[in-house]
């Protein structure tokens, strides 16, 4: 499963909790916990969140690309997640060249 490529524009929304960050695109939304586990839900297949896919290896592309997605946001509007909480460690992918 690939899903669309989210872009830096209205199509693709953003969201900071605490040490949470969330991305989504049309179809797919990824949830970076933290502390916790992290969720990657289809929303056209599951509009409730009820099937968490973030382990699910048919879906490791979708997740990677929307991790880089929160990076390259997260760069753009120098948000605090660039600090020494020991939680942003915990991202399954690192930062990626804009």
């Amino acid at each position: 499963m690939t899903g669309r490529r989210p872009s830096s524009d209205s199509s693709v929304a953003r969201s900071i909790i605490n040490t949470q960050r969330i991305v989504r695109d049309e179809r797919y939304k990824y949830v970076f916990n933290g502390f916790d586990f992290d969720e990657l839900y289809d929303l056209q297949e599951d509009p409730y969140e009820i099937e968490n896919l973030a382990s699910d290896p048919a879906h490791e592309g979708v997740k990677r690309r929307l991790i880089d997605e929160t990076w390259r946001w997260v760069e753009r509007t120098e948000d605090v997640i660039f600090n020494s909480y020991p939680s942003v460690a915990l991202v399954p992918y690192g930062p990626v060249e804009s």
